[in-house]
């Protein structure tokens, strides 16, 4: 709030402070505090005549009059400031609130010319202190200044004292020649040394008897010491000075208690550690405590560059990269620690401590930070420091409801108020309620409630919203008390078990039995973490109710099992399962219907965090390449992007696969989906590498690129686990170089362009391989270089040249699709193309060719196996050449024919005449039904070896679900029937038109 020129800061008050049925000794301290206080103010009257006139005037004021009787009666504190600096009062009137905040910041700031000792610099810091904290109060309780306003004021004025004590004993020992300064003007600069805010502190939300967190670290290589190897003994000197300097009760009272615990390792470690020894040690033993404390960690004082340099560094240690629900469970330890050391189990209001009682400050604060750590590594917008922000950034997100995060807020907000009356009212670092009834009378008072039942009624509702939202998120506990025994321990099996287990659904329970007991072993490697098994016994019963509910529960509980024999690690996926039941739904189908899936995953179980991002794009290739330039504009190098690229798209296709098996999903409808994931990618890739190929090469002044895509991908029907096809394709002048630090002809530029942007896609890096590539279709295929001129791929394709392309090379291209390139090549390339299609061709040579082509398939995939979608006869191959055979032998006439998509080709051709329209029915259907089903054997099948004899009843299942089909008997004679339609169809439209 600002004040209007001329107006004063009491003019701005609204409402006075409520002592609705004060007690006795209320009014009596309201009386003695306004007869001391009007003592004081006549003391000063002569010495400062003009401060006293102010004051008159407002003890004429009924709401100021009534503000200070409310702190009279209520704050033996706040009386006590107010009658040792009355005339302080004239000063917060007459300069507008957040000013003279400024300026009583400002006040223990010394300028380079002063030189105060400690003692004048202990006495400023004291008496401002007071100044700031009852400045605060009465903007809080005049109802001018909100909680921000306050905890900010208080928060910075916290950090200067920190910044000044260090400053000045940095400059001392500077003096003293015991380190030299690089500017003793400023002695923070570049200093070597820092302090990092933590806790209420970092986040700004001090309140007013608050400690004041933080952590000392320096760098030894920023330090000119007199004695270097006494350097970390002297800076733990120093900062028990600084202590000393801040904590030191005198005659003027404290400034502020501190903290340092929250170091690494308090116990075993110094006061001040290197920023070395911290970052490793935040690396490689860090809590998840500790990730959920440095959140909120900022830099407070000393060295800032140094401060922003380690906050960087480790801020891969708190904001994972990976979902990470592991931090659930040790946030709720500790929770139930601090419940247990300092009770709080039931919400008793009379001694109830409201911050770390149940449903207080603490819990609500927990309630953010743990969904701040799983989510804030993919979002940072939810990295917020302040709870407040925080809830509403996750709302933001879709994380918790606007109206969690709401009620959340105004809880935060009433209990935060609650905290600094209870701490007003003798500068005490409390937070319990007062637990006798007289006392309790007044602090309902100070909270402005005219009824004591009231105020228990409104705080018993926030105390137990909160319980509520928190118990929601962590206390609750897997049960199946209905199931009967679920006993795992010992050598002998349990009956009971058993009986229970076959209640389930289970057919081999006795199997069923072993296998969690040798879970519990840790036969695994993923299992023999001590946590991992702690955590898989708490799972236990979720687990089996979720594969239980599905229908083939002992397939799908047996593949869970390989699924934990293939882990590298377990409590990182376990604590995910534990933390969001509904994905054990979702790995029970995928167990069971897609063993070949399931291995996939057991090698790569991050995938599952696509599932809980929810982050699946279904928008076309240029949205998400503007969404992934945004994702990789933040890599921190080369590596890092290639990690960026590969995590999105596997992330994709893992969301992707997972509608496929559950039905949400068609075959026909994810082959775009999986190609716009392929065209994103894939070009990214190769502008990433374009652009650091230049880096050493240069470029032409005159050049131009373009990647076609060929095969399924072309014709944007790309199947699960298919290669990608592609062709490139430049423009560069043979006779010229490029013009980098390392110059390359034309030719030598782009063979070792296109290697590199090759390699890129299909290297396997830790984040997983990308696509298999083949780039045999090019002209030529491997007899000639990787990347075709321009020139060349003209005359290849439109018989202009010595080399003259082949009819199945011409099928290939009715798919070839520009998926990234330079304008001007790309166009002329489509150009290339759609002229090489439409050339008149001679009808029956061409079906010739076909057939032949068809032949000589058929000799190398026998097609003897039943499940051979592609191949077999009637198989999607056949209806591919029968598409494109229309395409060749009609486009000339015909040029809108020039479809890359099957589906159109056959629907256009039949509504120009060229394909009967019941051969059109039956060719489009079946090319739908194999779709669906090759990209359901894809999942299940490892390398398309999927027999009946073989296959689990989860396999049949997820095909029939697929294919419609309601028994895996209709499904083979569908297969049976589809196949001979189209082989009726391609005999009719293409073998008799070629010669015997």
């Amino acid at each position: 709030m600002h004040l209007q020129h001329g107006a004063n800061t009491f003019s701005l008050l609204k409402e006075p402070l409520p002592i609705a049925n004060a007690t006795a000794t209320m009014q009596k301290d309201k009386e003695r505090g306004w007869e001391q206080f009007s003592n004081a103010i006549d003391g000063q009257r002569h010495a400062n005549p003009d401060k006293y006139d102010v004051i008159a005037i407002l003890l004429e004021n009924k709401m100021f009059n009534s503000l200070l009787s409310g702190i009279f009666a209520h704050s033996p504190y706040l009386r006590y400031l107010l009658i040792e600096d009355p005339l302080f009062v004239a000063e917060i009137d007459k300069t507008p609130p957040h000013d003279l905040a400024t300026a009583l910041v400002a006040r223990i700031n010394p300028k380079p010319q002063e030189a105060w000792d400690k003692a004048s610099l202990m006495q400023r810091m004291r008496k401002t202190k007071k100044q700031i904290g009852l400045l605060c109060a009465l903007m809080d309780l005049g109802n001018i200044w909100g909680l921000s306003d306050v905890t900010n004021w208080l928060s910075i004025f916290a950090a200067q004292c920190l910044e000044t004590a260090l400053a000045f004993l940095l400059r001392e020992a500077h003096q003293n020649q015991h380190i030299t300064l690089k500017d003793s003007n400023n002695p923070t600069y570049e200093c070597g040394f820092l302090l990092l805010a933590m806790g209420k502190l970092g986040a700004k939300e001090l309140n007013y008897s608050s400690d004041i967190d933080f952590i000392a670290l320096f760098d030894p290589e920023k330090f000119t010491a007199a004695n270097p190897a006494n350097l970390q003994r002297d800076l733990v000197r120093m900062t028990r000075d600084l202590v000393a300097i801040l904590e030191t009760r005198t005659v003027d009272g404290y400034v502020f208690r501190t903290d340092l615990r929250l170091r690494p390792d308090p116990g075993a470690t110094p006061l001040v550690m290197s920023i070395r020894a911290a970052e490793t040690y935040y690396e490689t033993l860090g809590q998840n405590w500790e990730r959920a404390a440095m959140m909120k960690a900022r830099h407070v004082a000393g060295d800032e560059a140094m401060a922003r340099d380690f906050l960087g560094h480790i801020r891969p240690f708190i904001w994972r990269k990976h979902l990470d629900f592991a931090a659930i469970a040790d946030i709720h330890a500790m929770k139930r620690q601090i419940h247990t050391h300092k009770g709080g189990a039931h919400i008793e209001l009379n001694g109830h401590n409201i911050k770390i009682g149940r449903g207080g400050i603490r819990d609500i604060e927990f309630f953010t930070q743990t969904q701040q750590l799983i989510w804030g590594g993919r979002i940072e917008s939810i990295r917020k420091m302040q709870t407040c922000e925080g809830l509403n950034a996750l709302a933001d997100f879709a994380k918790i409801t606007k109206s969690q995060a709401q009620n959340l807020i105004d809880a935060y907000y009433f209990l935060r108020n609650l905290e600094h009356r209870l701490q007003m009212v003798e500068d005490a670092q409390t937070h319990q309620l007062p637990d006798n009834e007289t006392a309790f009378v007044a602090i309902t008072a100070f909270m402005g409630f005219s009824n004591p039942q009231q105020f228990r009624t409104k705080l018993l509702s926030v105390l137990h919203d909160v319980e509520r939202a928190y118990s929601q998120l962590f206390e609750q506990e897997p049960s199946l008390a209905n199931a009967g025994n679920l006993v795992f321990t010992g050598n002998e099996a349990d009956p009971k078990t058993i009986q229970t287990l076959r209640k389930l659904g289970y057919e081999n329970p006795e199997r069923t039995l072993e296998l969690i007991k040798n879970w519990h072993r840790g036969r695994y490697r993923a299992l023999r973490a001590e946590r991992a098994r702690q955590i898989l016994t708490e799972l236990v019963p979720q687990l089996i109710t979720a594969f239980a509910n599905h229908k083939f529960a002992d397939e799908a509980i047996l593949q869970f099992d390989q699924f934990l024999s293939k882990l590298p690690a377990g409590v990182l996926i376990l604590s995910l399962l534990q933390a969001q039941p509904r994905l054990l739904s979702l790995l029970a189908l995928i167990m069971a219907d897609a063993p070949h899936f399931a291995r996939q995953l057991a090698k790569r179980p991050v995938l599952l965090d696509g599932i809980i991002a929810d982050d699946f794009i279904k928008h076309d290739a240029v949205s998400n390449q503007r969404y992934l330039a945004h994702r990789i504009a933040k890599a921190r190098d080369y590596e890092d992007m290639l990690n960026i690229v590969r995590a999105w798209a596997n992330d994709q296709k893992f969301h992707l696969y997972l509608k496929l098996l559950q039905g949400e999903l068609s075959g026909e409808v994810a082959g775009p989906l999986l190609s716009s994931i392929a065209d994103t990618a894939i070009a990214t890739i190769a502008c990433e590498t374009q652009r650091d190929f230049a880096q050493f090469h240069g470029t032409f002044v005159e050049q131009g690129f373009v990647i076609l895509a060929m095969g399924k991908l072309g014709g944007q029907e790309l199947a699960p686990a298919s290669d990608v096809d592609l062709i490139f394709v430049y423009d560069a002048p043979a006779a010229e170089t490029s013009n980098g630090q390392q110059p390359l002809s034309a030719g030598p530029y782009f063979q070792r362009l296109c290697q590199r942007i090759v390699t890129n896609l299909v290297a396997e890096t830790s984040e997983g391989k990308l696509y298999l590539v083949d780039t045999r279709l090019r002209p030529s295929g491997n007899a000639s270089p990787l990347a075709t001129h321009i020139d060349r791929f003209t005359n290849y394709y439109t018989e202009n040249g010595k080399e003259t392309a082949w009819s199945w090379e011409y099928m290939a291209l009715t798919r070839a699709r520009v998926i990234m390139g330079t304008p001007h090549l790309s166009a002329r390339i489509s150009a290339v193309i759609q002229k090489a299609l439409c050339q008149p061709r001679d009808k029956d040579k061409l079906a010739n060719d076909i057939a032949s082509m068809r032949h000589r398939i058929t000799a190398t995939h026998q097609g003897k196996d039943f499940w051979d979608i592609k191949y077999r006869p009637g198989g999607l191959v056949d209806i591919e050449f029968i598409a494109q055979f229309l395409q060749l032998s009609h486009c000339a006439k015909a040029p809108s024919l020039c479809k890359i998509r099957t589906h159109d080709t056959l629907e256009l051709a039949a509504q120009k005449g060229l394909l009967p329209k019941n051969a059109e029915q039956d060719l489009s259907a079946t090319l739908t039904f194999w779709q669906n089903l090759q990209a359901i054997l894809r999942l299940s099948a490892e390398a398309d070896n999927f027999t009946s004899q073989t296959a689990s009843q989860g396999q049949k299942n997820a095909l029939m679900k697929a294919s419609g089909c309601k028994s895996f008997l209709e499904l083979e004679q569908k297969i049976s029937t589809q196949s001979k339609k189209v082989r009726h169809h391609f005999e009719n439209i293409i073998a008799p038109l070629s010669p015997p």
